[in-house]
């Protein structure tokens, strides 16, 4: 019987030539089915798992075209490679229609921009890096118009110190044995200024000193030492997901409170200030919010 020895088939007649070895176990692994033209070369290899096809890959001469991932017998993702980088990736719906695609661009081979397209709406982001190939700026586009450009800079232990936008501009002061963000300082482009100073007691978080210009009041909320707005970039469409959706849905929220009271005084003290409180375990809060969840808090605590 013929086998299998390092992807090729050696006769049986050779098998006593052989290297000793012994075969691995196998447990859970796929098996795999090779697909071969009608010159011998590699065509497609086909992945199997217990509920059927897990995997396809396809091959132009030695290198890999596209892939295409199963579940349960149904395609749901597919990858387009060109010049051995990934260039396209489409998902797929349980019904086979197209859910969305992803578009990638390259530079100096690493990724220039990326683009997502889902119906008519398309969302991309473009990225310039520094000499240390770290993302330096990262402009969004939500269907082709600028929503956002992000500015980082780095210390010399590879830790985001600065970051900048049309709105904001950050300066983390000190960081924590363990790289945690101990203080830093918020200005906005009305030079109002918010600092953030995180307090430990033997590494554990304890609460947070928050200056709001000059003016100050201590908070439990370890959300100010994990704060997503100067998180370090990266290449994942999730990552900008998470910045918009942030952005959107505080738009969305503040319209509603807008339509929900007439009077001024009713709309801040009846709802927007759970909204800041909410807000402020996923961003940087804007001046305006900063002070009213300061006023706020500082009612509860003097009666």
């Amino acid at each position: 019987m013929a086998e299998q020895f390092c992807g090729i088939t050696i006769p049986e007649d050779f098998k006593n030539i052989l290297p000793s070895h012994s075969k691995p176990e196998l447990h859970n692994m796929n098996e795999a089915e090779i697909i071969r033209d009608n010159d011998g070369n590699i065509n497609r290899v086909n992945y199997y798992s217990n509920d059927g096809a897990s995997k396809q890959v396809y091959y132009n001469g030695d290198y890999i075209s596209e892939i295409r991932y199963f579940y349960d017998g149904i395609l749901y993702k597919k990858q387009i490679y060109k010049d051995e980088k990934l260039v396209t990736e489409y998902f797929y719906k349980k019904t086979g229609e197209l859910s969305y695609c992803l578009e990638y661009e390259y530079k100096l081979h690493k990724i220039s921009a990326l683009t997502r397209t889902y119906g008519f709406n398309k969302r991309r982001v473009e990225l310039n890096y520094d000499q240390f190939d770290r993302i330096s700026e990262r402009t969004i586009l939500v269907n082709n118009i600028n929503f956002l450009t992000q500015y980082y800079s780095y210390d010399a232990l590879d830790r985001i110190i600065g970051y900048r936008d049309d709105n904001y501009r950050v300066f983390v002061e000190q960081f924590t044995r363990n790289n945690e963000l101990q203080t830093y300082k918020i200005t906005d482009k009305m030079n109002n200024i918010v600092v953030v100073n995180n307090r430990f007691d033997e590494n554990y978080y304890t609460e947070t000193e928050l200056t709001v210009n000059n003016k100050t009041i201590i908070v439990k909320n370890k959300n100010y030492v994990d704060n997503v707005m100067i998180k370090k970039p990266t290449q994942n469409m999730d990552d900008l997901d998470l910045i918009l959706s942030n952005l959107y849905n505080q738009k969305q929220e503040f319209n509603c409170t807008r339509r929900t009271s007439a009077k001024l005084d009713e709309r801040l003290n009846s709802g927007v200030a759970n909204l800041i409180e909410f807000k402020s375990n996923t961003k940087v809060l804007p001046l305006a919010l900063s002070k009213r969840l300061l006023y706020q808090q500082s009612l509860k605590i003097n009666g």
